[in-house]
């Protein structure tokens, strides 16, 4: 039970707080979300991802991470074709039942959580956080799947009966987050030290500030959804990305069995993480059911608060590190 709330008070409340700054904040002055989200993407994401694989030994070692998250996506996206063929699901509200349950927010809340959760007890060693980059570099890999798979196969599936396929391809080219990795890999692999030079104190705060930015961006969001409880397809979608997604996470790093405590803890925590917000902004622009999937998209990151702190405690129970 402690260990519980010690979750709940280092990890899950520090994001609420963020998250309800940015409520208040938007009921008061009308926060300009477009600008937040143009920041995050195009300037503090690419930093914190920069920073992330430039501090991490990235190698062919993450290959069978790269796999495993791939196949977990694969097969969140079978569980819920078939939920959706059971329980008699409209076949125009499908695509949405099934992106959303299989892809989720991890640039926001995935992210940010990851990098709270690793900094504090009991991941710590006095001052140090040896952990942390190994999480986070962990976290990065998944990252960069789960934009690709929301960007590209979430765009196609949602936008489908009006955009042609190679148009969800060509998002890639449009990622800010893929240039930061690239740029990241030549700088290492021309062994260049960055910390002693004027650019490593500027990428260090833009990654620090990424919580903050992406929870008051959320918070702002919230605000400006109304939820209703009733909708049974709705429990259903955020069900399989809360509940089901960590048990199937849980049978692909068995099936693995290769991967580190710390890595494996990271996937656990990754597949809980609610579904993605870019979703809901491709409902909407493709007038696809975009209240569908913004209720889907919102009592998830609500009821998230809950189950997130049960699957980190869960993460630390399974995995367990040897100090």
């Amino acid at each position: 039970m402690m260990m519980f709330l010690q979750i709940l008070m280092n990890d899950i409340l520090p994001l609420l707080i963020f998250i309800g700054i940015g409520f208040v904040l938007d009921s008061r002055f009308k926060i300009d979300l477009n600008t937040y989200n143009k920041l995050t993407v195009y300037v503090i994401l690419p930093s914190f991802v920069f920073y992330s694989i430039y501090e991490f030994d990235m190698d062919l070692s993450m290959i069978p991470l790269l796999t495993a998250g791939i196949l977990l996506i694969i097969l969140q996206f079978l569980l819920s074709y078939g939920e959706s063929k059971v329980f008699g699901i409209k076949s125009d509200k499908r695509e949405i039942f099934s992106s959303t349950s299989a892809l989720s927010n991890t640039g926001n809340i995935g992210i940010a959580l990851i990098v709270l959760i690793f900094s504090h007890p009991p991941y710590l060693l006095g001052d140090d956080m040896p952990y942390l980059t190994e999480a986070r570099g962990t976290m990065i890999v998944l990252l960069i799947l789960m934009s690709m798979a929301v960007n590209v196969f979430g765009m196609y599936l949602i936008g489908k009966k009006q955009a042609p396929f190679h148009d969800s391809l060509s998002a890639i080219v449009h990622m800010p987050m893929l240039y930061a990795v690239a740029a990241a890999f030549l700088v290492k692999s021309f062994h260049m030290d960055l910390t002693h030079m004027f650019i490593w104190p500027v990428l260090q705060h833009f990654s620090s500030a990424l919580i903050v930015f992406v929870m008051i961006t959320l918070g702002s969001q919230l605000h400006r959804t109304k939820i209703q409880w009733s909708d049974r397809d709705v429990w259903l979608a955020v069900g399989n990305r809360l509940l089901i997604g960590p048990a199937l996470a849980l049978a692909v790093i068995t099936f693995y069995g290769a991967f580190s405590p710390i890595t494996s803890q990271v996937f656990f925590i990754y597949a809980a993480v609610p579904s993605s917000v870019n979703l809901v902004l491709y409902a909407v622009e493709f007038k696809n059911h975009p209240d569908f999937a913004t209720q889907i998209v919102m009592t998830g990151t609500i009821l998230g608060t809950v189950t997130l702190t049960a699957s980190i405690y869960l993460a630390q129970l399974f995995f367990p590190l040897s100090h």
